[in-house]
């Protein structure tokens, strides 16, 4: 299976998010799904895996996307979620990915969360 399709099967196929992505934990992007507001610029990637590496810092920085600033509402080495009004995102990482999510505002933040968690579960039951 590609990358793309994990993306499309096991988090769009949810309908719990609207646009994700897979990133290396250093960067670089895997697939992504661009929905709504979501999609990433050049080096959005980059700045998105160094969270991880001080998830303390998505509280002083935020987190962006296409250029719009998520207030981080958790943070910590395993996940990092953001909101921005009635919309959000969900990562989560695993041992060489990052997954995101993103979901708007016809979708329940834990809805969207358990979504990209349970594609990070499974990812890292198959050693990615």
């Amino acid at each position: 299976m590609s990358w793309d399709a994990y993306v499309k099967n096991q988090l769009i196929a949810t309908g719990h998010i609207q646009g994700g992505a897979l990133i290396g934990v250093g960067g670089g992007v895997w697939a992504k799904v661009k929905g709504g507001d979501f999609d990433l610029l050049p080096n959005e990637d980059k700045k998105l895996a160094a969270l991880f590496k001080q998830p303390p810092t998505a509280f002083t920085k935020g987190i962006w996307i296409k250029g719009v600033k998520y207030m981080a509402i958790k943070a910590d080495k395993r996940s990092i979620y953001g909101r921005k009004l009635s919309k959000g995102l969900c990562m989560a990482k695993a041992n060489k990915c990052i997954v995101i999510g993103w979901y708007n505002e016809n979708v329940q933040p834990g809805n969207a969360a358990t979504a990209v968690e349970n594609l990070c579960d499974y990812l890292v039951s198959v050693k990615y």
